[in-house]
Parts: C-alpha cells; structure tokens; sequence
C-alpha cells in the first residue's frame, strides 16, 4: 500500500539467494483499476543484479489528483529471468490510497482461537468502525480503529464458534 500523495513507490525485488553471476530480470507495470498516464506513470525496464547482490528496486512514479477515489492497484510483473530461475511470485499488485478512499476489509483469516482476523486499509490518521452482521441487514458495532499507517489489523475475539459473520467498515466523520 502506498499513499497517492507520496509521489513515488519503490518496489524491492529480491533474490532467494546470492548468485556469482550478474542476473537480470525485466520489470513492468499494467493497469489494475489505476489508469497509466491518470494515476500513474507506466514503467518498464531491467534490473541488473551484481554477483552477490539480492536486492534491487525500481520506481511507480504515482500522479496525484483531486479526484476522490476508492483504492486503485496496479499490476507489477517479472518477467525474461536471464541466468536465474523465476520464483514463486512473479506478479505482484500496489495499492494506491487516495486521502478520501473509504475504508477497505481484506486478508481475512480464521485464527485457531476460532477468532477472526482482517486488515483494515485506507488513509492515515482517519478513524474508522468495524461493524458486523450475521444477516446484512442488522448491524452491530464491534470497535473503533484509526489508521497511523495505510493498514491496521482488526481481530473479532467474538467470532469464536459463529456460523456466519459479514463485516463493514465504515469512516468516522
């Protein structure tokens, strides 16, 4: 996750392992729901790995606007591994948060406590209400959470057993 307002992510690629051979590895960036040339500046090149380096990272230049906006992604992919094979994830995506992006649920996790945790996602300082139901039409709130950072995780310790839960988040104004 990164903020609209930062101007520029760096996004770290990195090695499983040193390699005595200088490696390289393409890079570029897609359209996910960000727009090139709109909120982003599209980017395509190559890393060059020295022999031993396992860690090199190229720029997503982000365009600010005054445009309220949910959180938008942009696809990052790897590609034409030369002298290396490629790993595991070779596509990635970054979060883009506008400073008026509502609040997002996601990553959820059943814990083995039967509690249930989520990440909650949107911009810094603002202050938000996890609510929960068990049929989408009553709700009931279940705490507040202000984000320091683009994330903070949320754990409902009364899921425990619960058959069926939805959950919301909802900005505080």
């Amino acid at each position: 996750f990164v903020a609209e307002s930062a101007g520029r992510a760096d996004i770290e690629v990195r090695l499983s392992t040193p390699y005595t051979n200088t490696i390289f590895v393409d890079y570029l960036t897609r359209d996910g729901s960000a727009s090139s040339g709109h909120d982003y500046i599209a980017a395509a090149s190559t890393l060059i790995f020295a022999p031993g380096q396992t860690s090199k990272a190229f720029p997503v230049t982000l365009l600010s606007d005054e445009e309220g906006e949910p959180i938008e992604n942009v696809v990052l992919i790897l590609t034409n591994p030369v002298v290396a094979t490629p790993g595991v994830l070779t596509r990635a995506v970054l979060n883009i948060v506008d400073s008026s992006s509502p609040p997002l649920l996601y990553a959820p996790v059943w814990l083995s406590d039967g509690s249930f945790q989520f990440t909650l996602a949107g911009p810094t300082g603002r202050t938000n209400t996890i609510d929960m139901s068990s049929n989408l039409v009553d709700w009931m709130e279940l705490g507040g959470l202000t984000n320091t950072s683009l994330t903070a995780d949320f754990r409902d310790r009364t899921a425990t057993n619960a058959i069926r839960r939805f959950y919301r988040a909802r900005r505080l104004e």
